[in-house]
């Protein structure tokens, strides 16, 4: 995929994505529930290298009852596409 565009199977609200290389250094952030990463760094606003990096995202489940929070992380792997660098 050319962006990362989470599946949200919840009624999900006030979402806060964090993605980090493996350094812990913060490459994406973002608190909008329609995310669509496409791999650049948020500060360089350069396509980041293919490698693993880690993601935490911190958000509320709205069940009738109210709000609760929850949590995930996981890892994404970004790949190109090596194709299209050969001539």
């Amino acid at each position: 995929n050319d962006k990362l565009t989470p599946v949200i199977s919840r009624q999900i609200d006030d979402l806060k994505l964090t993605i980090f290389n493996r350094w812990g250094t913060i490459v994406f952030e973002t608190d909008n529930l329609e995310v669509e990463w496409d791999g650049t760094d948020i500060n360089s606003k350069k396509p980041l290298s293919d490698g693993v990096y880690f993601y935490v995202a911190d958000y509320q489940i709205i069940t009738l009852t109210g709000n609760q929070p929850d949590k995930t992380s996981g890892y994404i792997y970004i790949f190109k596409d090596a194709s299209k660098n050969s001539n």
